[in-house]
């Protein structure tokens, strides 16, 4: 059977890229990973990366199993350095180790007369100790040549077995007393540290002892000289810091915007339409992003993305404008006494617009003037000056729609926001057969002093801003108050697949 003793298996990766500081460790050399199999302890770590533990030695579980059997294991001191501290290692560190533990006896006899009797008894009894640890280790190293940069390599290896018999009794005669009958013992550890210096240290230990006579060994090697490292030596025309500068703004999508979900050049778009955009930021939303400074502090920096979405008729009919001088011109060959200004100017309004031919370029709203001078053939009593003033209104007035459920923003028209602009859809409405240009620009801003600032792409004087325009042309379905609710949801819905 295999079990895991809380806490369990423990491993951890950490990645900290404003302090530069990263690992992975399944278990430490302190706090190892446990396994039992078959009664037998299996301790073990794995750790690699630039803020790692530091291993001193072996486990403490070797270490109690060489002090079982009267063997000691000499304490190491490893300065591996990581960033030129010595709070952390950097680079690679594995360990595992085997521990074994039996302690049990035999009753030989077992005897009591009477209540009142002495307990009688002989036992023999013994424990079984053995175990064996292997660790390996790639750090870096201050003050140390190694493979270059104080790169250096570490091997370790520990095994050790023992075995004791004894007994205790109580007997008519003898008394109560407990010895020991037998003693072995051994044990080996190895370590290795290279290159540039190599060093070695290792040792042998064995014991034997029986009935209060014994044999003893113990050999031990050392050669070349171990890298106890040294403090970072600071150059102070040299910057030392180990946290490196950023610019938050570097790290922003500067592309502001996706696409607009309407594609460019479509036809038969609903007059009731919403129009809907993928962004890469919430829109007119702040946000803050943490920048590391070179001195350790973190700051956090306000940034936003300002979207605006504009809604445009982008043509005028030239039989409109035609049709219009005609008007004008019969009127002004007409005496001013039969020329109806109301009903004139209504009928022009309307001719404008219902009347959809090839589009020319237009502005947001169109001013037509139009003056009368006396007619010929009328007396100085009947002239009169005529003048017709007319607007001819151009753009839509857009509202915010929130975001749909595919987290696409929403425009709506602002006259069909309301009930009585549903009512009225029909004339709210956008004008049937007729091409409009829809746009969405986005600029981004950062929060300075509390002022919302233009962000210029880096090295330049140039803001971070992005514009995105369609062209696309209603369809000539008359309208009812049904199609007028249902309308803007199926167009989106159609425009997302």
């Amino acid at each position: 059977p295999i079990s895991a003793p809380s806490p369990g298996i423990q491993t951890k990766l950490h990645i900290d890229g404003l302090n530069n500081k990263w690992f992975f460790m399944s278990g430490t050399p302190t706090a190892p990973n446990k396994v039992i199999l078959l009664g037998a302890n299996i301790n073990s770590y794995l750790m690699f990366g630039n803020d790692i533990e530091i291993p001193q030695g072996f486990m403490q579980e070797t270490r109690s199993g060489f002090a079982s059997i009267g063997h000691p294991l000499p304490a190491f001191n490893d300065n591996a350095t990581g960033e030129g501290s010595y709070k952390s290692a950097k680079g690679f560190a594995f360990g595992i180790g085997l521990n074994y533990y039996k302690a049990d006896g035999w009753n030989l006899a077992d005897w009591q007369l009477c209540n009142s009797c002495p307990h009688r008894y002989l036992n023999i009894n013994y424990t079984i100790a053995a175990g064996g640890e292997v660790d390996a280790s790639f750090l870096q190293y201050s003050g140390c040549v190694g493979l270059g940069d104080g790169w250096r390599a570490k091997a370790s290896m520990a095994v050790y077995a023992g075995a004791t018999l004894g007994y205790d009794y109580n007997l008519p005669g003898f008394g109560s007393h407990s010895g020991i009958l037998a003693t072995v013992s051994a044990s080996a550890y190895a370590t290795a540290e290279f290159p540039n210096p190599t060093y070695f240290d290792g040792q042998l230990d064995g014991d034997f002892s029986i009935g209060g006579y014994g044999v003893s060994f113990h050999k031990h090697f050392q050669s070349g000289s171990q890298c106890a490292g040294s403090p970072v030596t600071l150059d102070p025309s040299i910057n030392q810091n180990v946290y490196s500068q950023q610019n938050a703004a570097d790290s922003l999508n500067y592309a502001l915007i996706k696409n607009i979900l309407i594609t460019d050049g479509s036809t038969g778009i609903p007059r009731t339409t919403t129009l809907g955009t993928q962004l890469n930021y919430q829109a007119n939303e702040a946000f803050d992003v943490q920048e590391q400074q070179s001195s350790g502090e973190i700051k956090v920096r306000t940034f936003r993305v300002m979207y605006t979405a504009t809604l445009t008729k982008d043509s005028v009919s030239n039989t409109a404008m035609a049709g219009v001088a005609s008007q004008i011109n019969g009127q002004l060959n007409t005496p001013v006494s039969q020329v109806q200004s109301t009903s004139t100017a209504t009928a022009l309004h309307a001719n404008l617009a219902t009347t959809s031919t090839a589009p020319i370029s237009a502005a947001s709203a169109h001013t037509l003037s139009l003056a009368t001078t006396t007619a010929p053939h009328t007396t100085p009593s009947t002239t009169t000056m005529a003048h017709i003033s007319m607007q001819i209104s151009n753009v839509v007035d857009l509202i915010d729609g929130g975001y749909d459920e595919y987290g696409a923003k929403i425009y709506k028209q602002a006259k069909l926001a309301t009930t009585m602009g549903m009512l009225n859809a029909a004339t709210n409405a956008l004008k049937s057969n007729t091409t409009y240009k829809f746009q969405i620009d986005a600029a981004l801003q950062e929060k300075v002093n509390g002022t919302w600032q233009a962000v210029n792409h880096k090295n330049t004087t140039n803001p971070v801003k992005q514009s995105m325009h369609v062209y696309f042309k209603t369809d000539t379905a008359s309208l009812t108050i049904q199609q007028a609710n249902n309308s803007s949801t199926s167009h989106m819905q159609l425009q997302h697949l």
